[in-house]
């Protein structure tokens, strides 16, 4: 079975869209996403409900939990805290919903997944 991991796509739809087609041009029959689906970019929406389409397993990460109001952003940079603030009154009930239902860790016999660090993963520590 082929896989792709991909993450951070920031609301940046044109670019995420080109990836899945890409991803599916190459024949990947399952995709992960480790986080970051919103931030920044300008369709919040679009690149949430992509991912929750085309995605198998979702994961949470810092941006989204912010933008869905589940994170403080006092530690964000400022760039990040306006792009969070922009996105959130551009995310839709449903988008915010299932951004707060994303989880920090996916695990099974086989891998172990999370968007920031093992150590803690609901602090998103930032590796510099």
């Amino acid at each position: 079975m082929r896989y792709a991991i991909i993450s951070d796509a920031h609301s940046n739809w044109d670019a995420l869209h080109k990836v899945l087609q890409d991803l599916e041009r190459e024949g990947v029959e399952k995709t992960i996403f480790l986080g970051d689906m919103v931030g920044y970019g300008p369709d919040p929406n679009s690149v949430v409900e992509e991912l929750l389409t085309k995605a198998e397993i979702n994961l949470a990460g810092n941006h989204d939990w912010a933008a869905a109001g589940k994170r403080d952003i006092e530690d964000f940079t400022p760039l990040a805290w306006a792009a969070i603030l922009w996105t959130r009154n551009q995310l839709d009930a449903e988008e915010k919903r299932s951004l707060v239902k994303l989880p920090l860790v996916f695990e099974n016999a086989d891998l172990t997944l999370v968007h920031g660090t093992l150590d803690e993963p609901e602090n998103f520590h930032y590796l510099n």
